[in-house]
């Protein structure tokens, strides 16, 4: 509907997002892992994989390049998904861009065997009347995502769960979100607000991170 990324890219009427926004529901999705299908309760209903897709990708070619061909370490980097494989005896260090200046990278943090996923407001999207809408829409609301945060990178081992924790917690807005991450164990984050504030949670510290440009 909001075209964004495309050569169609426009504002929606608010009628025209109301009559979308009610129909979202993962119960209206029946998976069959016996059979490998899949198949849809609503026919509105269809499935976008760009919230995981990358990760998925990055989980699977590290596995062929670590099993298959033995590789022990590198990096494989594909874009705004950064999988790290081994190191010597120093970690990797993977910067964030500064989503207030993308020429600039904001923070660095240092990895080892980890995946660096982050969602920002920055990559897809358009200007109209000075106002920037993004790609990452609030799956309640229909509009982009304005929960005060514009940046979310997540630090884990596998990079679809990154992926898609990245996506959950820019939605979700900071508070939010670093309560989810700092739930899980084995993940971390950081957020960076509207002013460039940067929050991390509470294994992020001067060990393995470092502001570049704040």
């Amino acid at each position: 509907l909001w075209g964004i990324g495309t050569d169609n890219e426009k504002i929606p009427q608010e009628e025209e997002i109301n009559l979308l926004k009610g129909k979202k529901n993962y119960k209206n999705i029946v998976l069959n892992k016996e059979e490998s299908t899949i198949r849809f309760l609503n026919e509105d209903i269809k499935l976008d994989l760009g919230a995981i897709a990358k990760g998925y990708a990055a989980d699977e070619m590290k596995k062929i390049i670590c099993d298959k061909y033995k590789i022990e370490k590198g990096i494989l980097n594909l874009g705004g998904n950064v999988m790290t494989i081994g190191s010597e005896n120093e970690k990797w260090k993977v910067g964030i861009t500064n989503p207030l200046n993308t020429e600039e990278v904001l923070a660095v943090v240092k990895v080892q065997e980890k995946t660096v996923v982050t969602s920002g407001n920055y990559e897809r999207y358009f200007i109209k009347d000075n106002v920037r809408y993004h790609h990452i829409l609030n799956p309640d609301t229909g509009y982009p995502a304005e929960e005060g945060v514009i940046s979310t990178t997540i630090i884990t081992k596998n990079s679809i769960d990154a992926d898609a924790l990245s996506t959950a917690t820019y939605i979700l807005g900071k508070d939010k979100g670093l309560k989810l991450i700092e739930s899980i164990d084995g993940i971390e984050g950081i957020f960076v607000d509207n002013e460039g504030n940067i929050t991390k949670t509470s294994g992020i510290n001067e060990s393995n991170f470092e502001v570049i440009n704040n």
